[in-house]
């Protein structure tokens, strides 16, 4: 639904499913993503968080945050949830991206990718 630009309509949806199930966190995790998408950022943060509590390393969660705390100029909470996204990893890839992403933000260099998913698993040079 959120593909065809329906995102009241999926919210609503996606708060059904965490009533039903509070530990789905696939939900929470899309919740949060919506909230932040329409610059809604104190909600989004809250349903992201909601994500943690029940998986604190579930990795999506922490790189949305940590690329939502970037954009905002708070390297240093970004560096805090890219690390721990780094230490719940034993993908080499996946751990040379987290890296590439810290040297980009210790060097306030951009860093444009909010996942792997779109990373291509190689940070910009």
């Amino acid at each position: 639904q959120t593909q065809m630009g329906n995102l009241d309509a999926s919210k609503k949806m996606l708060k059904k499913i965490v009533v039903r199930d509070p530990y789905f966190i696939y939900a929470w995790h899309d919740l949060g993503s919506l909230y932040l998408r329409e610059g809604k950022s104190a909600v989004g943060i809250a349903y992201l968080n909601k994500v943690l509590e029940v998986a604190p390393a579930y990795r999506p969660t922490l790189e949305s945050l940590a690329y939502f705390y970037m954009r905002q100029g708070d390297r240093a909470k970004a560096s805090a949830y890219i690390h721990v996204a780094m230490r719940s990893t034993s993908c080499p890839d996946t751990r040379d991206f987290y890296k590439g992403w810290l040297a980009a933000l210790k060097s306030k260099k951009p860093f444009k990718y909010a996942s792997l998913q779109w990373a291509d698993l190689k940070p910009p040079t």
